[in-house]
């Protein structure tokens, strides 16, 4: 049974929902891109045309060609206690894992009533069609872009009890960085957060800030469910901030330990 939300009717009044948005110091600042560039008349000709013909393929095409290749993966999955990973797919909660893991990870709970939350770029549309092909729900937004919106539709999400796919140091880094948002979403809608480690032997990696991993036919995967993070409604910014560090601190533990259980180094 999915846990109570403190919030019962979240809008784009609350002063909370508004606050995920909003500027400041560190980690919550921001720069919208230029949009008189963006929305010139050749590129919003290209982009519809990548529209029409490319995200059909990768939804469609993409996604079949994604189960194909996987299924060779041999998955293997546990947690910190024995009915972890029992617990974490009848449950929604806020699942956090790296960016560079999340081909992996999605695969490995591919049965998890799930929703994505993909960035509101180029290569996060591509991603949107992929998962949607894949079977996942999408929820699209950013701290940068559209982060109000993401906010109400992720809360309505858990209300029906999904699971929320996150990726906090995603889409741009950097490495296994993490900011108060994923703290702030456990704290306005009374759901854990549960970290996800994930293990490979037998992979390349790609040349990337996230050190992509990209498993290679009939590689070993093990990932590590965490133990739930709780934070309390009346938690306060200083609280986020340790919640925040705490999180991170479980998901490199989780990272680590599902390497040791599958008797491999870290590979960041």
């Amino acid at each position: 049974m999915s846990a109570p939300l403190h919030n019962e009717d979240p809008t784009e009044s609350s002063p909370a929902i508004r606050d995920f948005e909003r500027p400041g110091d560190g980690p919550f600042v921001y720069r919208r891109a230029d949009r008189a560039a963006r929305n010139r008349p050749w590129l919003r000709r290209m982009r519809r045309a990548r529209r029409a013909v490319l995200f059909p393929l990768v939804r469609y095409l993409g996604s079949w060609l994604f189960r194909a290749y996987a299924c060779t993966w041999r998955i293997q999955l546990a947690g910190t206690t024995p009915d972890r990973v029992h617990a974490f797919r009848d449950q929604g909660c806020l699942g956090i894992f790296w960016h560079g893991r999340a081909l992996v990870t999605l695969r490995a709970f591919r049965k998890v009533p799930a929703d994505v939350l993909v960035s509101p770029s180029g290569d996060g549309q591509l991603v949107m069609e992929l998962m949607q092909g894949l079977g996942y729900g999408v929820i699209e937004g950013s701290r940068s872009r559209g982060g109000s919106r993401a906010v109400r539709e992720m809360l309505r999400s858990m209300r029906a009890g999904r699971t929320i796919a996150i990726t906090p140091d995603g889409p741009r880094g950097p490495l296994h960085s993490i900011t108060e948002g994923v703290a702030f979403l456990a704290r306005e809608t009374g759901f854990p957060i549960v970290p996800i480690g994930v293990a490979v032997r037998g992979a390349l990696h790609a040349n990337s800030w996230d050190n992509f991993v990209i498993p290679r036919p009939f590689a070993k995967i093990q990932a590590w469910v965490g133990g739930e993070i709780r934070v309390p409604l009346g938690t306060d910014d200083a609280g986020l901030r340790a919640f925040t560090l705490a999180a991170r601190d479980a998901l490199i533990a989780c990272e680590t330990r599902a390497a040791a259980e599958l008797g491999v180094g870290t590979d960041w």
